[in-house]
């Protein structure tokens, strides 16, 4: 890529967010283009979320064994040259490698780690040196002052990345920036609007039911207290005390999934293991009433987020472990944590009445509940995907079918901090 060939890019810019939808499938082609222009082989971009977690949008070049070890990059965590510059806390360590700008940028990235002392390596990951790189750039993405992700250069050979090339690069930043933000916006907007339509949809839907049965009986009360038939009035009262009754444990179930999203509370590190005894302590009264064999495996992470989020999730799961037990005559729920791939996956297991295939998605939707008579207003797994989502997350279950019990997974990439793969136990 030449300076000369600026305003050209510029136009391929604009022209990539006319024509692409996704925020993932531009910031996949500028990675494209970029490995094109620079001739590096390993080029990627990161994005920070809102959970200040900065994992690659796209990249090409990097080994998988790479990316497994750098992708969930965390800047309260984790100590790197690339994190500091996102938080604008630049060590004298890294002064000889940063550009006008406010890039890092060596030529020679195997000699630099030769003069590093042994603290000095310590302030960096040191994969990168590792894997034999010769040449890097790590060129912040710039939105009105802030940081929101990273384009990262990287080959074994040395001397690819002259300055002048990333000066250009640089100045590209801005308006990739810019359409990665509009991207962003629309993502949440779509998302937004989704959720408000299976919002008005569910109210409209789920309170029609006890409706019904109030004018119902409110109809057949009228009759009743004309015909003074005072056994016939008692059940008509019944039905509509019952239906008002579940209305608002309806509403109040709508108020709480729609506080889900607002940051009502600080963040604070728990460890898992600990938010877990403490779900198991709220519980112990129906656990010890269900006679339930309760087995917790070692779980060496820290979660960093609200506490309330997390103790919803292990209580709903554990909750709906024991509702839907059935005639089980030695209940058992399992709880731990393992690894697949790049995940650590916290799972419930139970031996319980089992879950069919094709109820396996829809018992995540709101008021969705696999026996309609049973207690509860079926928020509680539509509630626990919101609250996983909310950490760039993901739960599924899985079970042999009815009968054979059940495991729910679920992951939590935005929240965990800390992880001893010495003690990972595979699924």
């Amino acid at each position: 890529m030449k300076p000369y060939s600026f305003p050209a890019q510029l136009s391929f810019i604009t022209d990539l967010f006319s024509n692409t939808r996704l925020r993932q499938d531009f910031v996949a082609s500028i990675v494209d283009k970029l490995q094109v222009w620079t001739g590096c082989y390993c080029v990627g971009i990161r994005i920070v979320n809102p959970d200040d977690v900065m994992p690659y949008e796209a990249y090409v070049g990097f080994s998988r064994e790479f990316w497994e070890h750098e992708n969930w990059l965390s800047l309260r965590e984790h100590q790197c040259g690339c994190t500091r510059i996102v938080n604008n806390e630049i060590l004298p360590v890294d002064e000889p490698l940063l550009t006008e700008n406010g890039s890092i940028l060596s030529n020679d990235l195997q000699g630099f780690g030769a003069t590093l002392s042994a603290a000095e390596a310590s302030l960096y990951r040191g994969k990168c040196v590792e894997c034999g790189f010769g040449s890097l750039a790590l060129v912040p993405i710039r939105k009105e002052g802030a940081v929101i992700g990273l384009i990262h250069l990287a080959d074994l050979r040395v001397n690819m990345l002259p300055p002048e090339l990333i000066r250009t690069l640089e100045a590209l930043t801005p308006a990739i920036a810019e359409v990665i933000d509009r991207f962003s916006t629309e993502d949440r907007l779509n998302q937004s609007r989704a959720e408000m339509e299976q919002f008005v949809y569910t109210i409209s839907h789920d309170l029609k039911s006890p409706l019904i049965t109030v004018r119902t009986y409110l109809a057949m009360l009228q009759q009743d207290l004309l015909n003074k038939d005072q056994q016939e009035i008692d059940t008509d009262l019944r039905y509509i005390s019952g239906a008002a009754e579940k209305m608002d444990q309806l509403l109040d179930s709508l108020l709480q999934y729609s506080r889900i999203s607002k940051k009502e509370a600080s963040p604070q590190t728990r460890a898992a293991g600990q938010l877990v005894a403490d779900c198991l302590t709220a519980l112990a009264g129906i656990l010890k009433q269900k006679n339930v064999q309760m087995l917790v495996n070692k779980m060496p992470y820290s979660l960093h987020g609200d506490p309330l989020h997390f103790n919803q999730i292990w209580q709903n799961l554990i909750e709906n472990a024991v509702k839907y037990m059935g005639d089980q005559d030695q209940p058992r729920i399992e709880i731990g944590a393992t690894h697949r791939a790049q995940d650590v996956v916290f799972y419930v297991r139970d031996n319980g009445m089992g879950i069919a295939p094709e109820h396996w998605a829809r018992i995540f939707t709101l008021f969705s509940q696999l026996n309609p008579n049973s207690d509860g207003s079926g928020l509680g797994l539509a509630l626990i995907k919101k609250i996983v989502n909310l950490y760039q997350g993901r739960i599924w279950v899985e079970s042999a079918g009815e009968g054979q019990g059940s495991c729910f997974m679920f992951t939590l990439p935005g929240a965990v901090l800390k992880q001893d793969q010495a003690l990972f136990t595979h699924i």
